[in-house]
């Protein structure tokens, strides 16, 4: 099995970028989705007093390395639409024995 994606968003914000102590270049940025939001029966929601489709956004943290992490830093900025072609990875931690 593969794990590959495509998303395609907007940037929630202008990407950020740090090295470590081995001067890998680690870019991070949100990509907010959209989609239709829809009501119990499946149907398509309208606001009322603008007829617009009403929209449900999920957030999803985008990290990047080196000369890609270089290249999204320089030319990406908030509100930017772009395609991110990656794998997901879950991560969860505990704190205060909450996870």
């Amino acid at each position: 099995m593969t794990n590959t994606v495509l998303l395609v968003g907007n940037l929630g914000a202008d990407p950020e970028t740090r090295s470590t102590r081995g001067d890998t270049r680690i870019t991070n940025f949100s990509l907010g989705t959209s989609r239709p939001k829809r009501d119990s029966e499946g149907k398509v929601m309208k606001d009322p007093s603008t007829g617009y489709t009403l929209k449900d956004t999920e957030w999803h943290r985008v990290t990047c390395f080196n000369g890609l992490g270089k290249t999204v830093e320089q030319y990406a900025t908030k509100g930017m639409m772009v395609s991110v072609r990656g794998r997901i990875h879950y991560s969860q931690y505990e704190k205060d024995g909450i996870t």
